[in-house]
């Protein structure tokens, strides 16, 4: 199992606990997050992976608090071809 945080591995902090189970034939992957920040907002996903193959979830996570912009890696684009950019932002949006 492999968490991320807006396509980036979950920050490295005492606050990010990651755990599993295994009941039967399921697999339950969880993070618990203590002191939640407003940086803390963004898209978590999951990705199990195996012999067999893969499979990913992910669930959006809004904390409010003052608006911030978390920051972007660098982007390579190739002309002509169509490009999707996320902007991982947090706080009070609408």
């Amino acid at each position: 199992m492999t968490w991320t945080l807006d396509g980036f591995p979950l920050p490295q902090s005492d606050r990010f606990i990651v755990g599993q189970y295994v009941k039967g034939d399921t697999v339950t992957s969880h993070v618990n997050i203590t002191s939640m920040l407003n940086t803390d907002s963004g898209e978590y996903r999951c990705l199990a992976s195996n012999k067999v193959g893969e499979a990913t979830h992910g669930a959006r996570v809004n904390v409010y608090g003052q608006l911030m912009v978390r920051q972007m890696a660098d982007i390579v684009a190739v002309a002509g071809q169509s490009l999707k950019v996320k902007c991982p932002v947090g706080g009070p949006l609408g």
